[in-house]
């Protein structure tokens, strides 16, 4: 034989070892003391080949019939062969022996809380059909199809991936606002460093002149205090004193005026920075919660995924059964 495909039962404890290429399915028991493996006096023999097989869940088994597993096989002649084991019993009751509650369709963790490193055991169902709970009304209807409930569960789920979606495109939106902001908030600074150059620049250059201006006029008022001819210069002094004044205010208030400037630009400058810092926040509490519904929306596509694969199963069974 080729490839080995074993089929574990965990609820009955056999293992069922099919392989490409073999006809065979052998079949053991499996416990936890040595030897582990016990070969079962029943086996499966048959003459075509297999290409491929595969196993229906065991919630899909017929109780009826005290069916334990069912197997579709691809046999080399591309044909779909069914193999049913069944155990023969004399009454047509329940066995309980034969079928403990299996593993449900329900999943027992959300996709996100999954992701977050939560565990939890399967949840489980009874195969009894007086228990009413072999299609309970969240699960498949062997039917032929899903439940109405099933079947809006899942319109439900697509709404909330569109929703997703739509969220996902106003975040690119507010990204593009930030990159605004931030080109603004670099002009700002570029303006508000030129105009400080320059201020610093002009700034020198006033006390300079300042410096300047101070040592002429206390030279003019020495001049004048010893000056033989009081009364001529005292009037030349003092018109040179004026102009000096006068030339030291402009400058003051030139250097006032740029610092108002300064100020001015470099509280617009705090704003645009304030508001590209919410900006920021906002857009990264947005990536966050984009990755977090991105890992939501891919665990419920897989849920989707799944429960699309249970009802193509099912149906799959269901025709079987019925031809």
């Amino acid at each position: 034989a080729g490839v080995l495909q074993p089929f574990y039962d965990y609820d009955s404890g056999v293992l069922f070892l099919a392989g490409k290429g073999d006809g065979n399915i052998r079949i053991y028991e499996v416990e936890s003391e040595a030897p582990y493996f016990h070969e079962t006096h029943v086996q499966y023999g048959s003459t075509s080949s297999t290409k491929s097989i595969g196993c229906i869940p065991k919630r899909a088994v017929d109780v009826s019939k005290n069916e334990i597993m069912r197997f579709y096989k691809l046999n080399n002649q591309s044909v779909i062969e069914e193999i049913s084991f069944d155990v023969p019993r004399r009454s047509d009751q329940f066995q309980p022996d034969l079928y403990p509650d299996c593993n449900s369709i329900e999943p027992a963790l959300s996709g996100k809380a999954w992701l977050g490193g939560e565990n939890a055991e399967p949840k489980k169902q009874s195969l009894n059909p007086a228990a009413g709970q072999q299609a309970s009304p969240k699960k498949l209807a062997l039917g032929g199809g899903a439940s109405a409930e099933a079947l809006k569960e899942i319109a439900e789920l697509k709404t909330e991936i569109e929703t997703l979606k739509g969220e996902n495109e106003a975040l690119k939106a507010n990204q593009g606002d930030s990159a605004s902001l931030t080109e603004e908030n670099t002009q700002l600074k570029e303006k508000v460093s030129a105009l400080t150059t320059e201020l610093e620049s002009s700034t020198e250059d006033q006390k300079k002149r300042i410096s300047q201006l101070e040592a002429e006029l206390a030279e003019a008022k020495e001049t004048a205090s010893t000056s033989n001819d009081k009364e001529a210069e005292d009037s030349s002094s003092s018109e040179e004193v004026t102009k000096l004044t006068n030339e030291l205010n402009e400058l003051r208030e030139y250097g006032s005026t740029l610092v108002e400037e300064v100020d001015t630009l470099q509280q617009k400058l705090k704003d645009a920075q304030t508001r590209l810092d919410d900006t920021e926040g906002k857009v990264t509490t947005l990536t966050n919660e984009n990755e977090e519904l991105k890992t939501e929306g891919a665990a419920i596509e897989r849920m989707l995924q799944q429960r699309d694969e249970e009802i193509a199963t099912l149906r799959s069974a269901k025709e079987g059964e019925s031809a």
